[in-house]
């Protein structure tokens, strides 16, 4: 089990919840993990994938606008327009392994620093509740999914770095998905 109140994930199966509800935070939402969790159809022995994340976001509320691509710096580019117009981000790392929210960029475009909630429950990552200080370069390393991984888990034509931009209704004209 995690730290309660602090936002690192509560239970194995359960870093894509918590990543939204980082997410969701920066737009002063409050929701626990568990919620998010029913909401997104979150199961034990899968955890959750780009079609639960979805479900999730917009069952709260909220817009998205996914992204995917195999050009690393094409990706860079599109995470850093997101965190300028103040979005956060969740990228599947780890060969689409785990979720983690980027919800802050410092530095300028040739020396930047992402700030990346990492809700693993990692004895390296509890320290600082999982924020973390990530260089474009170690993220990318983090981000992309391996041509290995892809193949193992029988998805050979999806693309090496993918990322879902968290809109807010209220807040954001742009999104490229609506709820019905």
């Amino acid at each position: 089990m995690g730290r309660q109140g602090y936002g690192l994930q509560e239970d194995d199966y359960l870093c894509g919840p918590a990543s939204l509800q980082r997410a969701f935070r920066q737009y002063g939402v409050r929701l626990s993990q568990t919620r998010i969790a029913e909401a997104c159809g979150t199961e034990i022995d899968e955890g959750s994938g780009d079609e639960e994340i979805h479900r999730g976001i917009l069952h709260f509320g909220f817009s998205l606008d996914p992204y995917e691509t195999d050009v690393w710096n094409e990706g860079i580019n599109w995470l850093d327009d997101c965190i300028t117009r103040g979005l956060p981000v969740l990228l599947c790392v780890d060969d689409w392994s785990h979720w983690v929210c980027v919800y802050g960029a410092l530095g300028s475009r040739t020396y930047m620093k992402y700030n990346v909630f990492d809700p693993g429950n990692f004895d390296w990552n509890k320290e600082e509740y999982g924020h973390n200080m990530y260089t474009e370069k170690s993220l990318i390393r983090r981000w992309r999914c391996s041509k290995r991984a892809r193949v193992e888990m029988d998805m050979e034509e999806s693309l090496a770095y993918g990322g879902i931009a968290v809109y807010d209704r209220s807040k954001n004209t742009r999104g490229s998905e609506e709820a019905e």
